[in-house]
């Protein structure tokens, strides 16, 4: 297989393409459609493709009887269980002028496809995206806090997709849609890249001259994970794909996602060095004390607006999500070291 698989053109036979990469996704898939399903199109045609990792748990049957009643909606294999690959063969089995790329785990404005068209036509972007508003997936204080937490830069980063009220360009975009001319151009998802394939094939459109915008007027609602442990496992396994992201394109990752790396790794070595150094032991304090005053600080603020009962879950929350993605990239680094991979497939969730 080449590095960036090609997308060969096809005369569009439909307006628009969803495609939309899962596996196991049983608990979200009927209100992830019913949404698709309900789009505003203006008579505009649709087709969804639904790209499925062979599921184990009920989420292919759910999704056959959806598309026995409606014809729009086709069921696609991809033995691979990865997302890289699921985007690559929905967008081969697209026939769609506009590829727009959706998660399973989100709900959509029902003018989400409808704002995103007239963007991409206002703008004369080559892909645009909208803006993530995070929802608890289960109604826990620990499920509020993980969502919580999503909405704040301490939590995420602070890239332009999670602010509410951003209108603007973009370096990256949360799933993204784009004309099929773009992908033709560009090719397709690199399969190499399991949690950062986005990051990567949106610099490369940047790299080739084009133009990212992200818009609040698109709009979805992402259902976080919902528990700690699922949430630190997300977290763990994308930190897991930062060396190899870099190893393939530099380009597309930011300083903001070795922050968390940076700061287990400066804690690490403050702490070895005080055994030997006095000096050292005062650093490591006033690190952890700044860590620790910058959680207790946002999580106040937070709970303040979301509600008390989220102060002491956020407290929870925040450190589990930045450790577990600083061990990921450390694993990396480490993968890198030992066999010159930078990852390690049996580390990496199919989710």
């Amino acid at each position: 297989m080449s590095r960036i698989p090609v997308i060969d053109h096809v005369e569009p036979s439909c307006d628009v393409s969803i495609v939309i990469p899962l596996r196991n996704e049983r608990d979200y898939i009927d209100a992830c459609l019913d949404s698709v399903l309900d789009q505003d199109l203006d008579g505009l045609k649709l087709e969804v493709l639904l790209v499925d990792g062979m599921s184990t748990d009920g989420t292919r049957e759910m999704i056959a009887r959806r598309s026995a009643d409606d014809a729009r909606v086709k069921l696609l294999d991809n033995p691979a269980g990865l997302v890289s690959p699921a985007l690559n063969i929905g967008i081969r089995a697209s026939r769609g002028r506009v590829l727009v790329r959706m998660d399973a785990h989100s709900e959509y404005a029902r003018d989400y496809v409808k704002a995103a068209l007239e963007v991409l036509s206002e703008q004369r972007a080559d892909a645009v995206g909208g803006v993530q508003v995070p929802i608890p997936g289960a109604p826990t204080p620990i499920a509020r806090a993980i969502a919580a937490a999503q909405m704040t830069r301490l939590g995420t980063g602070g890239g332009h997709h999670r602010r509410a009220d951003y209108d603007g360009p973009a370096e990256t975009l949360w799933l993204g849609v784009f004309g099929r001319e773009v992908v033709e151009r560009i090719g397709g998802f690199d399969e190499v890249l399991f949690r950062s394939e986005d990051n990567d094939f949106f610099e490369r459109i940047r790299a080739g001259g084009g133009r990212l915008w992200v818009s609040a007027r698109i709009s979805a609602r992402y259902r976080c994970r919902p528990t700690l442990r699922d949430y630190a496992k997300q977290c763990w396994t994308t930190g897991t794909q930062l060396v190899p992201t870099w190893r393939r394109n530099p380009r597309a990752l930011a300083l903001r996602h070795l922050a968390p790396a940076a700061l287990l790794t400066t804690l690490i070595g403050l702490a070895l060095a005080s055994v030997f150094w006095s000096q050292a032991g005062i650093g490591l304090v006033v690190a952890l004390l700044t860590y620790v005053a910058a959680i207790v600080g946002t999580s106040l603020l937070m709970s303040a607006r979301l509600g008390v009962e989220l102060f002491l879950p956020l407290l929870v929350v925040f450190p589990s999500a930045h450790f577990a993605y600083a061990a990921g990239t450390l694993l990396g680094l480490f993968s890198l070291a030992r066999d010159g991979t930078g990852t390690d497939r049996r580390y990496i969730s199919p989710r």
